[in-house]
């Protein structure tokens, strides 16, 4: 029984680790890009912000509406459909030709369905499964977001570089086939269904689908939008979540390899140092997970937020240099990045309750992405204009400080 129950919890764990990864590493994909499409096609990099932000938008809207759909469908079902979909998609990226077909691809269908299994996706394993150490399965899931959008893109770029971007294209979609055949074999929606109960817990919780039709599952976001919008709780950590996704997604994730290219360096050895960052934010992600089970989360936040826009101000510095203070920048930045995740689902649930956490969340990630989104067409566009990103660093860095001072006069949650 007790190898029966370990091999259960570990491959739960690991599929929602691997369908984490496919979402945030096909999110990131088009970031490594921008320049070859630029020389393929002749498009500018502020047509190519475009279509990235339109995906990155949709990635967060779609959030609440998936936690929606999770606890009516499961995770089983969900990461099915989605992730066929984006095989589907992604083989189709070779054979595309003008920006048009890019945006719907790219921008539409890809945009929508990673982020049907986004971070929301992670809160309902967790919370069905694991009663135990909640905290520390989120930020290994938190890390697994980490490691598609920065461990993961150096590989692409080195792909890219050696194979070409229709080839790299072409071999992202038959790993995502790959995970898509896991789910379909081992994923479980509720540990009962393997005759379990949830980690560090006695007690089976049975399976909970309600049934209810597709329109009372889309009007079910709104409602808990609406009566979450009336707390200022709300607006304190959903606000500084919009900066994270600016400063993080939207400028770092989308723009960061093309900065390097205008201060001489490769696209592989900007790869690298976000690499870097990534194992950082895997290490940050992790420590954050672990700190919210202990510590207040608002100092937490505070902490992180301060620490990324000094950070900020630091990289065009950084980039001119090089060398030890790139890396230092990386390392800083990498930690910061994803350790906002973990406290900011904490304090939702404290504050609201664990059973709306996933779908709260998903709105709270929906002012994420679109801080992205703005952000990575603003980039772009003020690129095109000035021919650089220091005026867009600097910005970055100076609403980071503001998100810090934020989250630490939201009130304690009361127990």
């Amino acid at each position: 029984m007790m190898k029966r129950s370990r091999f259960w919890y570990s491959a739960i764990l690991f599929i929602g680790f691997l369908v984490l990864l496919v979402s945030s590493g096909v999110r990131a994909f088009p970031s490594t890009l921008v320049l070859p499409w630029q020389q393929d096609f002749g498009w500018s990099r502020g047509g190519i912000s475009a279509v990235i932000a339109t995906g990155t938008l949709l990635f967060g809207l779609i959030g609440p509406f998936s936690a929606a759909f999770l606890q009516r469908y499961g995770a089983r079902r969900i990461g099915c459909v989605a992730l066929l979909i984006l095989a589907l998609v992604t083989f189709a990226l070779p054979f595309m030709k003008t920006i048009w077909q890019a945006e719907i691809l790219v921008g539409l269908i890809s945009g929508t369905m990673t982020g049907a299994v986004a971070d929301v996706y992670g809160i309902y394993i967790a919370n069905n499964w694991f009663s135990k150490n909640r905290g520390l399965v989120l930020g290994l899931f938190t890390a697994s977001s980490s490691v598609g959008q920065l461990i993961v893109l150096p590989i692409l770029a080195g792909m890219i570089d050696t194979q070409g971007w229709h080839q790299t294209a072409l071999a992202v979609a038959v790993f995502i086939v790959v995970v898509l055949l896991m789910i379909f074999l081992l994923m479980r929606d509720y540990p009962h269904q393997v005759g379990l109960s949830p980690f560090g817990s006695r007690v089976q919780v049975t399976p909970v689908y309600p049934k209810i039709n597709v329109q009372a599952v889309l009007l079910q976001p709104l409602q808990a939008l609406r009566n979450a919008a009336k707390s200022n709780v709300f607006w304190l950590l959903a606000l500084p979540f919009f900066v994270c996704g600016a400063s993080t997604s939207g400028l770092i994730g989308v723009h960061f390899i093309a900065a390097g290219h205008d201060y001489g360096m490769s696209e592989v050895k900007v790869s690298n140092i976000m690499a870097l960052m990534g194992i950082f934010d895997i290490i940050g992600s992790l420590i954050a997970g672990l700190l919210t089970e202990k510590f207040d989360s608002r100092y937490i936040l505070m902490t992180m937020y301060g620490l990324r826009g000094l950070d900020l101000f630091l990289l065009p510095i950084a980039l001119t240099q090089g060398g030890t203070l790139l890396i230092f920048y990386a390392i800083i930045f990498g930690f910061s990045w994803n350790a906002t995740v973990s406290p900011t689902i904490k304090l939702i649930a404290d504050n609201f309750g664990i059973e709306k956490s996933g779908m709260l969340f998903g709105w709270v990630f929906v002012l994420h992405q679109i801080g992205g989104a703005l952000m990575a067409y603003t980039s772009g566009a003020m690129h095109d204009m000035v021919h650089n990103y220091v005026i867009a660093f600097g910005m970055a860095g100076v609403i980071c400080l503001v998100a810090a001072l934020m989250v630490i006069i939201v009130p304690k949650p009361t127990k």
